[in-house]
């Protein structure tokens, strides 16, 4: 199959334009061309179209090849640019290879032509997608330094020198200590063995945590700080620096030792009873009482454990709802809506994940909860979301009951939060209207079993326009997409994507 290009050609002659034309042809090109022969024709078609390759004789009555160049660089525009020309000497041709000419071809010697365009058209593709990579590459810095710096946890980088090199504002925060004196400074200067031996591990390629009892610099009371070390690698697969994770965890080892402290003078207290009951056998009721009495403060002891991890959970879901809304006032400050989706995706997805901890601190079982109940909340928050014209999407829900844990829930409720917006964006294109209304039977199905052998099979489909049969959803650019894959590989699940009548993915995983 021959391959399209689009050729501008300059050239006051038309019998050489066409020679040349009938010399691509028959190079294996199908040809859409156009002919100018002045800097105005030109500025004019490159403004109209866009151009695969610009073939341009060097001298014309009214114009050259060297202005013609210029122009393009004036511009800014990356286009192949072969001169052919029957009267041009080595020292001009130098001088437009200088000036940008990618290739210079005498008309005598046609030959070299096919081999020139082929070659400039595979570097100018390469040159494409290395910009893209570029772009794409900025924007996930720009996303990764956002998450950094609105972390509700310390997080600092460490060279192999034990040079702090990058910190985020919490961790100011927690070393009481600007931001601009902790960037350079040497940890072996805070003189914490624990935290000095946590970051030599990570450059041993180990990722290791420990509870740290931290002095802060001001010589204030010590603090508990939570310390989550792990290993930076390049490319080489090489350790070049290490990231540690720190949290204030003050509170919750005051209770604990507070609750320790309550239950050694619980045991000294029965140990001094029995002993002296020991040999009064009138007594053993006395002890039977202070028995239980011991056993039902263990209990509340147990119940307030119960309620500070509540609590923590509690505040996770608030502290994610304050990164949402933080979110949602830079979004107003947007135009772009590239970026602006971009906003609203990872708000999304954060609202989902405070969705999850919200439902644990209602669950009666703290460490599980009624999954189908979750994803009526969630189907309602998207709705919601998207600005869906109430009727205008049917949804077909099959819930079967069934109770996750945190760490299957976070990235199932991930998952099927990807799946639906993908959905609500893409399969109904009649859904962008205005009113978001339609008069077409749109509807999406979500269907959730467990099987005999503790199988979860979850399956979310639609009848829309169905995906795109030249992409491949497992090696696709789009976070999304990737995100699901990444998140179906986390729980050691299978997806499979049907795209007859519609879409349909199914993701099944080991309870």
């Amino acid at each position: 199959m021959k391959k399209s290009i689009r050729l501008l050609i300059i050239e006051d002659s038309e019998d050489d334009a066409e020679l040349l034309v009938r010399k691509v042809t028959k190079s294996g090109y199908k040809i859409k061309y156009t002919r100018v022969e002045s800097e105005k024709e030109m500025k004019s078609a490159l403004q109209q179209e866009v151009w695969d390759l610009i073939i341009s004789d060097y001298s014309l009555p009214n114009f050259t090849g060297l202005s013609a160049i210029n122009l393009i660089n004036q511009l800014n525009i990356d286009i192949p640019f072969i001169i052919v020309s029957g009267a041009i000497g080595e020292d001009i041709a130098v001088e437009a290879m200088k000036a940008g000419a990618h290739d210079y071809i005498m008309k005598d010697n046609l030959a070299r032509l096919s081999p020139a365009i082929e070659r400039e058209l595979r570097e100018a593709k390469i040159r494409n997608e290395r910009k893209q990579a570029i772009s794409a590459l900025r924007e996930s810095e720009q996303k990764y330094h956002t998450l950094f710096d609105q972390s509700p946890v310390g997080v600092f980088i460490v060279n192999k020198n034990l040079i702090i090199t990058e910190c985020n504002k919490r961790t100011t925060d927690i070393f009481l200590t600007p931001i601009e004196e902790i960037i350079g400074l040497d940890l072996k200067k805070i003189n914490d063995k624990s935290l000095i031996s946590l970051i030599k591990k990570a450059f041993k390629g180990e990722s290791s945590q420990q509870d740290i009892h931290y002095k802060a610099t001001d010589g204030t009371d010590k603090i508990w700080l939570y310390c989550f070390v792990s290993p930076l690698r390049n490319s080489n697969n090489e350790v070049t620096d290490a990231m540690a994770v720190l949290e204030d965890i003050t509170e919750r080892k005051n209770a604990e030792q507070g609750i320790q402290k309550l239950n050694i003078n619980l045991e000294n207290r029965v140990k001094l009873r029995t002993h002296e009951l020991s040999n009064i056998n009138l007594k053993l009721i006395s002890e039977i009482n202070q028995r239980k009495e011991v056993e039902k403060k263990l209990n509340l002891s147990l119940k307030e454990k119960e309620i500070l991890l509540k609590e923590v959970h509690h505040r996770v879901k608030n502290n994610l709802q304050l990164i949402s809304s933080m979110l949602s006032l830079q979004a107003d400050t947007l135009e772009d809506k590239n970026i602006l989706s971009v906003f609203d995706e990872s708000q999304r997805r954060i609202q989902t994940i405070a969705l999850v901890h919200e439902h644990l601190y209602g669950s009666e079982d703290i460490e599980h909860f009624d999954f189908s109940e979750y994803i009526e909340s969630l189907l309602d928050n998207l709705l919601t979301a998207f600005n869906i014209h109430p009727g205008s999407i049917k949804t077909n829900l099959d819930l079967e009951n069934i109770k996750l844990d945190i760490d299957k829930a976070l990235p199932c409720s991930l998952i099927i939060n990807e799946l639906i917006s993908n959905s609500f964006k893409h399969a109904f294109p009649d859904m962008l209207s205005s009113d978001k209304s339609s008069k077409k039977d749109n509807k999406i199905d979500i269907k959730i079993h467990q099987s005999k052998n503790s199988h979860i099979l979850i399956n979310i489909g639609d009848n829309g326009i169905g995906f795109p049969k030249n992409i491949d959803f497992s090696n696709t650019i789009t976070l999304g997409l990737q995100l699901v894959c990444s998140l179906v590989d986390q729980l050691k699940g299978t997806i499979e994507l049907s795209n007859k009548a519609g879409t349909k993915f199914t993701i099944s995983f080991i309870s």
